[in-house]
This record gives structure tokens, sequence and C-alpha cells, in this order.
């Protein structure tokens, strides 16, 4: 916990947070949470996506999308791997990755070396996104288990699951806390090549039932609206005004 941190718990009369892996990582006093107001997504902007997609037939490879930082530790180059070792299983999948970061050169370098199976592009409008996941089968959220990841609150995901997207991601909190139970989240175990590469195999024995799970992601991802975050933002304020008011 770091300087700021521990003067804001000391001084402050109460605080909000996006989560309460980030409340508890920080050490808020839990007299001094108000409330957790996550991120969220705008549904009427990515439901459209939903019925712009085309699932894939019984000759099609299954097309996966990562939209997102492309630094080192979002492990996308490891799930690259995996999407090639899945090929060499007779397993077809193709992957998407879309965004800026410093291993966007190492991606594309190795994308160029599998151009059947991989490609990754720059940076796209935010406008823009809702109209790429249309094109995607699965979203894809490689991240390994650390503090970092732990505490977010995953907009990505929200955006995936507002697009109708099955959703294979890291068995980490920040994705669990999220979909849980969730017949459209298919888990990698860890963030290696052998668990990522499980997951996909997943995925695949699942290849039929892709199309009937978009109903239930996208009415998990009312959840998750910026409307839903501000009513617990209001919640939490009208929580601290109480502290002054006493009702």
């Amino acid at each position: 916990m770091n300087t700021i941190n521990r003067i804001a718990n000391r001084w402050t009369d109460g605080q909000t947070a996006i989560t309460t892996r980030i409340a508890e990582s920080i050490h808020i006093p839990a007299n001094k949470l108000w409330g957790c107001w996550p991120s969220g997504v705008n549904l009427d902007r990515f439901a459209p996506a939903e019925a712009m997609r085309h699932w894939p037939g019984p000759s099609d490879p299954i097309k996966l999308i990562y939209i997102g930082s492309t630094h080192y530790e979002r492990n996308l180059l490891t799930l690259s791997r995996a999407v090639i070792r899945a090929s060499q299983q007779d397993m077809q999948f193709h992957l998407t990755i879309i965004g800026a970061g410093a291993q966007q050169e190492e991606l594309k370098e190795f994308a160029q070396q599998h151009p059947e199976r991989l490609a990754v592009h720059d940076a796209v409008p935010h406008e823009d996104i809702p109209q790429w996941l249309a094109k995607a089968h699965v979203g894809a959220l490689p991240f390994p288990d650390e503090e970092k990841f732990r505490v977010s609150s995953p907009i990505k995901l929200f955006e995936y699951m507002a697009s109708g997207l099955p959703v294979m991601a890291t068995r980490i909190v920040c994705h669990t806390d999220v979909m849980v139970n969730a017949d459209y989240a298919f888990y990698a175990n860890g963030s290696d090549v052998a668990s990522l590469l499980a997951g996909l195999e997943r995925i695949w024995q699942s290849k039929d039932s892709l199309p009937g799970l978009s109903q239930q992601t996208m009415r998990d991802a009312s959840q998750w609206s910026w409307s839903e975050a501000a009513r617990q933002l209001k919640q939490a304020l009208e929580k601290g005004l109480e502290t002054f008011t006493g009702t």
C-alpha cells in the first residue's frame, strides 16, 4: 500500500473503489468504504454486433478476437502459440489481435509466420470496436494471475458480453467474479500454452453450441452497463451523505 492510500485511509471521510478486490488490496477500512462502482459498457452500442455475426459452419475456423493493450504482460504471444498448437492438432482457430503496446511488433512478426491463423492490427477508434466484434465468434482474455489483473474491472469482458460473444478467459478472480456459473465462459486454468490449449479444446468441442450462448451473454451484460455503474455510484454517495446527515 503506497503513501497516498495510507493518507486516504486515515484522513478522508470515505472512499469508493471500482471493485471489492481493489478495496481489499489497498486496505480501505470497512467503515470508510462507501461502495464499489465498476467499469461498464454501453449496451446499445454493442448489441447490434450479435445480429451481424455469422457463426462458423462445419468447415470454418472459430474466430477468436482480443482488443486492448498489446503490452507483454497481456500474455498475447502465449495465446498465439496456443492457437498454432491447436491447429497442429486439427482444431481450426483464427486469432485477431487489435491494439497498441510494447509487444505489438513482436506479435506482428509472429503473425506473419502464420498468416492463416493469426492477424495483428493497430488500435482502432472505440466506435469501430463493435464492427470488429461482429466478425468474431469468441472473445479472448489470456491474462496471467497477477494482482493488477485480479483487482481490475474488465471493461473489455463487458464489451465482449454485450456484443453476444462467448468468452475464453484465464481463471482469475476479475473474470470469475463476473462470469459466475456461465455456460459461455470457457476457462483456461492457467496462462501457459498448455492451459490455454486446453481452453481452446473446450471451445472446439462446443463449436456447435456457440450460437446458442449469445443471448445469455447479452443478458448477463446488462448487470455491467454504465447505467448500473451509475446506480451503484449514486448508492455509494448516498451512503457517504448519511455520515454527515445522520439519516
